[in-house]
């Protein structure tokens, strides 16, 4: 008998892989983590443009003289030892692309989106539900309290806690596998736990971690037994601690282990902030600012425990211990003055809070179908009235998170003009005004701290910035003129409190003691939408010695009564804005009310705009001119949409006591019109 055998089926392995491309598409697990990716690109693509600030010369520039090996065994202070982030930080500054600041932000913000997505997979390897998990990812995605650890290029925090969160992920998949090579799970776990202390030291809280973790799983019943593996991962905490204790450090800036109820108070609001935000909104309810911030971890334990603890209370218990063990060092090491400017350290247990949250607010579905609609366990009153509360927290998150986007912006386009202005190959000194150390919204979004952007603090010279960014490192002092009227209404007419660097320049004779030592000035403008702007006003010489003045052409505009003389004048337009440099040359001082005037003249004779004040934009009076002296004037007029064809600049001066001109002479010796010299029509 013929056994007739059934013919092969042909391979065709286009077919798989379309099949392969339907399943992933149809998986919406694959969804959930492209939405996460998306949601924390798409928050913090910005910040790939943000400028170097804050300590950020301090903490790159310490790499500059050491050799890779030594940057493994060199405190960044008494407190940090991080010898990868130092490793990190050698590599890019001596490679090609060191003075990019892009290349330092991309690793941390790229460890953001990574820790969104591992926050997302614990999650749900944690509590088993996939909404929940999308939700809590979600939420720690744009956590609104801590953007300056993402902000910094030198902040290592995203990288540590990303580091974590793997380590978390892959003990919970090794010790739930009963079959297979496991074991290389919980190795790897164990790798990355010690890679995250070379990185932070917060690092050294993972190993606590494992052991909740642990418990969790086993009163779950999800193990059988506690496991030894946790136990290895403090054999490097002891390590670490025993290097970190042993090699040399500044005598400085010692830690202390001081748990006090301020600190406490400060590291709660990482935990309580959107309740923590809304009374601080609300304008404290007449409570000190500490006292607000406890008022707020009050009401979020009693929040999180009505909402979850009958439902959820060991994931809630869990997310809790996670999250104190997570702010623990700052709180018991670190004193107040120190936390209150570093928000930063909230960063860590940040997906702890958002779990918590999560966990609290959204509603119980069993499992979720495939058109990924939710079942509901609970009514559906109560179930909307959950997602609507999930709603307001994570829109409440958003606009925060916006609004430091939008504040920490505004800075960093100003220390990127700050930078432009600086490189000088000639070394030419500079004199920058009214920069600000730090700034902050009048209204701050938390009861207790600072939440403002730190820029360039009075302790790190502005060159280094400059040195930083670009090959010129050059000489720069800075003042403050916030006691200036013109100034200061300026000021309080932005949106911000402003701390501005230098001493007061308020004596006239100190300022232009200053402006004489620079070869060049810049004044900080203050918008009233917020924006911050740099202006270069001028400078003062003694004689005609630098080589921008002898390079710029001297045509004799005219005299200003035996005052000064105008010989020079230029006017160049940008888009709304019409830019004057005057170049005058001291006859004899003026009377104390003398000033200048700067018209701009239609074709009819109308001024539509005007620029008048003292030379160097209003900073240092004629009547401080002395003779000989070389003043160059630099201002700017908005146009505001009017026509520039045909418009006219005019210049003089006037008391401002009496308001009457001074007579002008014309370059040709004639006597100028109303005392006004005026320069070539725009083009």
């Amino acid at each position: 008998m013929t056994t007739l055998k059934r013919p092969l089926a042909r391979h065709n392995p286009l077919r798989r892989r379309n099949m392969s491309v339907l399943a992933w598409v149809a998986d919406y697990r694959h969804w959930a983590v492209t939405g996460i990716v998306i949601l924390a690109v798409f928050s913090y693509a910005s910040t790939l443009s943000l400028q170097f600030f804050w300590e950020d010369p301090f903490d790159i520039g310490q790499v500059e003289h050491v050799s890779y090996w030594q940057a493994l065994f060199t405190p960044i202070s008494n407190s940090y030892y991080r010898p990868l982030t130092m490793l990190v930080f050698k590599v890019l500054r001596a490679s090609s692309v060191g003075h990019l600041v892009w290349t330092y932000h991309l690793p941390i913000v790229g460890a953001h989106v990574v820790a969104a997505v591992l926050c997302l997979k614990l999650a749900q390897a944690l509590f088993g539900r996939i909404d929940l998990a999308v939700v809590g990812a979600g939420l720690f995605a744009i956590y609104p309290i801590s953007y300056e650890a993402v902000a910094r290029a030198t902040a290592p925090h995203t990288w540590a806690l990303a580091l974590a969160l793997g380590a978390l992920l892959l003990h919970v998949h090794g010790r739930e596998q009963t079959h297979g090579q496991y074991w290389h799970k919980l190795v790897w776990a164990q790798v990355l736990a010690i890679m995250a202390i070379g990185v932070h030291e917060n690092g050294v809280l993972i190993a606590p971690m494992l052991v909740l973790v642990e418990l969790y799983l086993f009163s779950r019943k999800r193990i059988a037994r506690l496991s030894r593996w946790v136990l290895m991962a403090f054999v490097p905490v002891l390590t670490f601690i025993i290097i970190w204790l042993n090699i040399p450090k500044p005598i400085v800036d010692a830690v202390q282990v001081r748990p006090g109820l301020l600190e406490f108070a400060y590291v709660s609001q990482g935990l309580s902030f959107p309740l923590a935000h809304l009374i601080s909104q609300l304008g404290g309810l007449g409570l000190s600012a500490q006292t607000q911030a406890l008022v707020a971890f009050g009401l979020t334990l009693l929040f999180l425990g009505v909402g979850s603890w009958r439902r959820h209370k060991l994931e809630i218990a869990l997310c809790l211990s996670l999250w104190l063990l997570s702010v623990s060092l700052a709180w018991l090491t670190r004193s107040m003055g120190y936390l209150e400017t570093s928000s930063r350290v909230l960063y860590f247990g940040s997906f702890a809070a958002a779990w918590a949250w999560v966990m609290s607010l959204w509603p119980d579905t069993n499992h979720w179908s495939w058109n990924l609609e939710p079942v509901m366990v609970e009514k559906v009153p109560m179930s909307y009235l959950r997602f609507g509360l999930t709603g307001l927290l994570l829109l409440q998150s958003a606009w925060v998170l916006g609004k430091q986007v939008q504040l920490y912006q505004a800075g960093s386009t100003l220390m990127t003009q700050i930078i432009e202005a600086g490189q000088d190959k000639n070394g030419r000194r500079k004199l920058f005004l009214n920069v600000p150390d730090r700034f902050e919204y009048r209204h701050a979004f938390y009861p207790l701290g600072y939440w403002g952007m730190l820029l360039a603090p009075v302790s790190q010279d502005l060159g280094d910035f400059i040195w930083l960014a670009s090959p010129f490192r050059p000489r720069t002092e800075t003042r403050s003129l916030t006691t200036r009227p013109l100034i200061d209404k300026a000021i309080k007419a932005s949106p911000f409190e402003v701390n501005t660097r230098g001493v007061e320049a308020y004596d006239q004779g100190k300022l232009m003691d200053s402006v004489m030592w620079a070869d060049q000035t810049y004044v900080t403008d203050y918008h009233p939408d917020g924006a911050l702007t740099l202006q270069s006003v001028g400078e003062i010489r003694a004689k005609p010695t630098s080589p921008a003045f002898l390079a710029r052409p001297k045509q004799v505009v005219g005299t200003i009564q035996n005052i000064a003389t105008l010989i020079n004048a230029t006017v160049t337009w940008q888009p709304n804005i019409a830019t004057i440099s005057l170049t005058w040359q001291a006859i004899a001082p003026a009377q104390p009310t003398d000033t200048i005037f700067v018209h701009l003249i239609d074709a009819d004779g109308q001024v539509v705009a005007q620029a008048d004040g003292d030379s160097l934009n209003g900073l240092i009076r004629p009547s401080a001119w002395q003779p000989g002296q070389l003043i160059i004037d630099q201002r700017q007029i908005q146009l505001n949409g009017i026509p520039t064809r045909g418009l006219q600049v005019r210049v003089g001066m006037y008391s401002r006591e009496s308001g009457q001109r001074y007579a002008a002479l014309l370059g040709s010796g004639q006597l100028a019109q109303d005392g006004a010299l005026t320069i070539e029509p725009l083009p």
